[in-house]
């Protein structure tokens, strides 16, 4: 299904470098249900999107509505560090002893 998320405003200040980061981090909660924690506790995810084609690893700004030039989106796993590639399989994510849980990454 389809979560919307909504980003705060970032500055261009902070982002007039090619590879600048804002710094701002919004989560994004996935709900999971039914999760058999009796046979794994570790889940993985794959995120769809485009590349950008400066900064590989993020996710390209397709917006086509007053869009941001060269502003591209990372996306990092429920650590906050570790970068998530678009198209590619995340390493294992650990699981709550819960058939119903919320993993939430970062933006």
């Amino acid at each position: 299904s389809t979560l919307k998320v909504t980003l705060p405003n970032v500055s261009a200040t902070k982002l007039q470098t090619n590879g600048a980061v804002s710094g701002v981090k919004t989560d994004v909660p996935i709900a999971l249900e039914g999760c058999d924690v009796t046979v794994t506790k570790n889940a993985t995810f794959t995120f769809s999107g485009t590349a950008d084609g400066v900064q590989p690893t993020a996710f390209a700004n397709q917006a086509t509505t007053d869009a941001a030039t060269n502003v591209a989106l990372q996306m990092y796993l429920p650590d906050g560090s570790t970068s998530v590639t678009p198209g590619t399989e995340t390493s294992n994510i650990q699981l709550a002893d819960s058939a119903e849980q919320t993993v939430t990454f970062k933006v």
